[in-house]
């Protein structure tokens, strides 16, 4: 049982037994409001196991405070990714008037190849690729000229 008293804080009278009401900042006609669960269901959730493959609360914090401890992934990237199992080749296209301007693409293109789930999969499978390249901006590959 917890009782909420409005300004302040929660009062849970089994930690407590011999504190007075008034002591907990019950006054007459206070308004307050009891809660409660059944002991059963109380049994219930102490009794329960994590479900596997589920993260705890604590797994679920230390992964935040990581992410607020680092760069977002992609941002930040100056190059192609380090590694074996990665791209061997970058290309932009080379024409005039494309937007994004080449050097610009071939940032992109490094950015994307720097994606952890890029990286990860390309690991996990032990892939090399020999190129990575933009594909045209419009029509159908290998049906609309280029």
């Amino acid at each position: 049982i917890k009782l909420l008293v409005p300004g302040k804080k929660a009062v849970v009278p089994s930690d407590a037994p011999q504190t007075l009401a008034s002591e907990a900042g019950l006054v007459p006609g206070a308004k307050v409001l009891l809660l409660a669960t059944k002991a059963q269901e109380v049994e219930v959730v102490r009794g329960a196991r994590d479900q596997p493959g589920l993260a705890s609360f604590e797994h679920e914090l230390r992964r935040a405070a990581m992410r607020r401890g680092r760069q977002r992934p992609g941002q930040g990237v100056t190059g192609p990714p380090k590694g074996q199992w990665t791209f061997q080749a970058y290309e932009a296209w080379q024409r005039p008037g494309l937007y994004p301007p080449p050097p610009e693409a071939l940032k992109l293109l490094h950015r994307l190849a720097s994606e952890p789930g890029i990286m990860s999969v390309m690991e996990h499978h032990n892939w090399q690729v020999g190129l990575l390249s933009e594909m045209p901006p419009e029509g159908k590959v290998g049906i609309s000229p280029v």
